[in-house]
C-alpha cells in the first residue's frame, strides 16, 4: 500500500476512535444512542481494514476479507436505524426482524466463501495474498448484498428529504438534514465508483461513513448535548419527546 493510502486510512482510523472514546455523550437522549452503537461497528471495520493491510498469514487473511462483508451491512443497517430514529420514525419490528435475517445469511454466506464463491469468486489457498483478494472478480451474492445496502441507503434519503422538506416550509434548522444526505449522497457515488469503475485500495464509502459519523458527533454536541450538559436541560426542553 502507498504512503498516500497510508495517510488516508491512519487518519480515517483516528476519525473512527474520537466518537467511540466519547460516546457517553450520546446518551443524554434515546434520539441519539444508535449513533453510538454505529461508532462502534465503523470501528470494527477499521480494525478489519487495517489487519487486512497488515497480515501475512494466508488463512488470517482470508477470513477478515470475508468477514469484513457482514461488518459493512452491519454498518450500514446501524446508519438506517440510527437515522431514522434520530428523525422519529417509528421502525415496524418485521423491519428489525428481515434487517438480524439479512445479517445472519450474509454471515453464513461470507464464512462459507470457500465452497460457493458467492463473495468472492476466489478459493482459499495457502499462498493467498492481498493483491490476489483484491483482484478477485466479486460473487453473486455480493451484489444481492449490495443492492440491499443501498436499499437501506434510499429509504433513509427519502425520510431525511420529506424530513428536509418539512422543516424548510416552517424555516427550522435544516443543517443535519443537509448534511445527511449530502454525506449519504457522496458515499453511494464513491461505492458505484469503487465497484464498477476504478477500485481504490481503501474503500470510500467506509471513509465516507467515518466522517459522517463525526460530523453528526459534533452537530449533536454543539447544538444540544453541550446544553443539555450545561444548563442541565431536559430533553423535552429542546422540543424533543420525553423518554419512556
Amino acid at each position: 500500500m502507498t504512503l498516500g493510502s497510508w495517510l488516508i486510512y491512519g487518519i480515517t482510523a483516528s476519525i473512527s476512535l474520537f466518537p467511540v472514546f466519547r460516546s457517553d455523550l450520546l446518551t443524554v437522549h434515546p434520539r441519539y444512542r444508535y449513533f453510538r452503537y454505529t461508532s462502534w461497528v465503523l470501528l470494527a471495520w477499521t480494525i478489519l481494514t487495517g489487519i487486512r493491510y497488515l497480515v501475512a498469514d494466508a488463512w488470517l487473511l482470508y477470513l477478515v476479507s470475508l468477514v469484513i462483508y457482514p461488518v459493512i451491512y452491519l454498518s450500514t443497517a446501524f446508519i438506517f436505524v440510527a437515522l431514522m430514529t434520530y428523525l422519529e420514525k417509528i421502525i415496524p419490528k418485521w423491519i428489525y426482524v428481515l434487517i438480524g435475517s439479512f445479517l445472519i445469511l450474509d454471515t453464513i454466506l461470507s464464512l462459507t466463501n470457500h465452497w460457493h464463491l458467492g463473495m468472492l469468486e476466489i478459493g482459499y489457498s495457502s499462498n493467498l495474498t492481498y493483491q490476489m483478494i483484491f483482484d478477485s472478480p466479486h460473487g453473486w451474492f455480493f451484489f444481492f448484498h449490495t443492492i440491499v445496502c443501498y436499499l437501506l441507503l434510499f429509504f433513509t434519503m427519502f425520510a431525511i428529504i420529506t424530513r428536509l422538506y418539512h422543516d424548510l416550509k416552517k424555516e427550522q434548522d435544516v443543517v443535519p438534514f443537509t448534511v445527511m444526505i449530502v454525506s449519504i449522497l457522496i458515499g453511494l457515488t464513491a461505492n458505484i465508483i469503487h465497484l464498477f469503475v476504478y477500485s481504490f485500495i481503501i474503500d470510500p464509502t467506509y471513509v465516507v461513513f467515518v466522517i459522517l459519523i463525526m460530523i453528526m458527533y459534533f452537530i449533536f454536541y454543539i447544538r444540544d448535548v453541550k446544553m443539555v450538559k450545561s444548563y442541565t436541560l431536559r430533553p423535552e426542553d429542546l422540543g424533543y419527546p420525553q423518554a419512556e
